[in-house]
């Protein structure tokens, strides 16, 4: 009798064990730092499936992103700086989108000097700076996209603008398709 007891408590412990998705350092590049995130902010990192973006200008010449859909995959990651305590409009956001052309099923791995590429990385800087804000082509860097495992996929992105400051210029994440 005590045994019918306890044999559904064994099945729910076990059951509820939820998988661990865990990557050995040996699975990943050497010298990469996932997540470079500063301190003073939180960062974050998304896949957006069958999505485009371009940048376009309003009447007044500020650039702005235009999101449609198509079979090609967006990888976003977003900076947002701790706000200042008592200081009014101290929200300041980075945002770096990566266009991968390929869609999920076929992502070929990637190595590319972006100075010939135009339309693979976009920068945002979103703040209260007059004249320093606004969306970027980034054609000064390097981007590559190597597969781990099955749909495990690591991206290293190392870029500059000369347009306006940035905080991030480096962005090492591992993610899943």
């Amino acid at each position: 009798m005590r045994i019918s007891h306890l044999l559904p408590v064994f099945f729910i412990f076990f059951q509820c064990n939820s998988p661990k998705n865990t990557i050995s350092q040996s699975q990943l590049k050497k010298d990469t730092v996932l997540s470079n995130c500063p301190d003073d902010g939180t960062c974050t990192f998304n896949v957006i499936k069958n999505k485009s973006i371009e940048i376009k200008k309003d009447e007044f010449g500020a650039t702005y992103l235009n999101t449609y859909d198509s079979d090609k995959i967006l990888l976003k990651f977003e900076y947002n700086r701790n706000a200042l305590d008592n200081i009014e409009d101290s929200n300041y956001t980075e945002i770096v989108y990566i266009q991968i052309n390929e869609n999920s099923e076929k992502l070929e791995p990637i190595n590319k000097n972006l100075s010939s590429e135009k339309n693979t990385v976009f920068f945002g800087r979103l703040c209260f700076c007059r004249g320093q804000t606004g969306y970027y082509h980034i054609n000064q860097g390097e981007l590559d996209l190597t597969k781990i495992e099955n749909d495990l996929y690591q991206i290293n992105l190392e870029f500059n603008t000369d347009e306006v400051p940035q905080v991030i210029n480096k962005i090492a994440e591992v993610f899943k398709l």
